[in-house]
């Protein structure tokens, strides 16, 4: 999904103002919508409430970069209070 919106903004793609025009408000408000979901700001905090919240209902398949960035920050604590453990021991 994340694929197809990216490739939907690009910019030869969002200046075909009259194809756009001709679409129907209704996809284009869910287009807009999609767009706001899957923006990279923040580290795609939007996204990632949305997964997270109740209403979200398995199976559940994450943005994969998404979930390489959250299991390298994850691995970076477990070796960073290690470290600091094992400071703090000898």
């Amino acid at each position: 999904m994340f694929a197809i919106i990216s490739g939907l903004g690009h910019g030869p793609v969002s200046r075909l103002r009259m194809t756009w025009e001709k679409l129907p408000s209704k996809y284009q408000r869910l287009y807009n919508d999609l767009e706001d979901l899957m923006n990279p700001s923040r580290n795609m905090s939007k996204y990632r409430q949305l997964i997270s919240s109740e209403q979200a209902q398995p199976p559940i398949v994450s943005f994969l970069p998404l979930f390489f960035y959250q299991v390298n920050r994850f691995l970076y604590w477990i070796a960073l209070f290690s470290v600091r453990s094992y400071l703090s021991i000898a």
